[in-house]
């Protein structure tokens, strides 16, 4: 699904989101859970891109929900995979899910998520390109947005911004989950940064898109 000009939705898994960016080049923003390469693959068909086709991947950050399938894709389409310097360590250990914090027990969504998640694992692959804050990849900003990973970045194409899980989306739009933050104190800081951009649209690593996103996040801040 079109969301908007030149950016589709790649519906794969109701658990994690995917994008794809026509460019060019074609470049994926994340790849979804493992067990998810057929579903992935259908709605990539659905936006008119055949896998082999893609040449680029970026990878928000190491969780195994959204890099699950970054190895396969890689393989099969010869895509250029580019992560931020930060993630590259918890890549390396078999793209394992960040350590929680001793923090409060989740809800009911969120127990959901983590069981569709936690415990999996996906095979290790190169990343080709290591992105830092203010990389451009043809047109597309990396911003490095810490906290609820250290290595997390959003990715910026002119007023719209792929945010990954620094936020969750919605009906009303949250910040991740405590006990999912690896920083608080850097989390705060992201929202600080995000509520200052000029973006007309967000598009989440989970539930569904934002509008106006900018004011949404000040006002998470101001009960935060």
């Amino acid at each position: 699904m079109e969301v908007w000009p030149g950016i589709h939705s790649i519906e794969a898994s109701p658990a994690s989101n995917v994008y794809l960016v026509m460019g060019p080049p074609l470049t994926l923003i994340d790849t979804c859970l493992p067990g998810t390469l057929g579903s992935l693959t259908r709605a990539l068909d659905a936006a008119g891109v055949q896998v082999k086709d893609l040449q680029r991947i970026v990878l928000t950050h190491c969780d195994v929900d959204h890099v699950g399938n970054a190895r396969a894709l890689q393989r099969l389409s010869g895509a250029e995979i580019c992560a931020h310097a930060d993630a590259i360590p918890y890549l390396a250990r078999d793209a394992h899910a960040h350590t929680l914090g001793d923090l409060p027990s989740p809800g009911p969504l969120m127990r959901s998520l983590m069981r569709a998640t936690v415990g999996r694992r996906t095979n290790t692959f190169t990343v080709d390109r290591v992105l830092h804050d203010g990389d451009t990849l043809d047109g597309l900003t990396v911003l490095h947005l810490p906290g609820h990973t250290a290595g997390h970045i959003g990715v910026q194409a002119g007023r719209v911004l792929f945010a990954g899980d620094a936020v969750f989306g919605g009906r009303k739009l949250r910040p991740s989950p405590g006990f999912l933050t690896q920083d608080r104190a850097a989390e705060r800081h992201t929202l600080e940064r995000m509520a200052a951009m000029r973006i007309d649209l967000l598009l989440p690593g989970h539930l569904t898109p934002v509008n106006d996103a900018a004011r949404h996040v000040a006002k998470i801040l101001e009960t935060y």
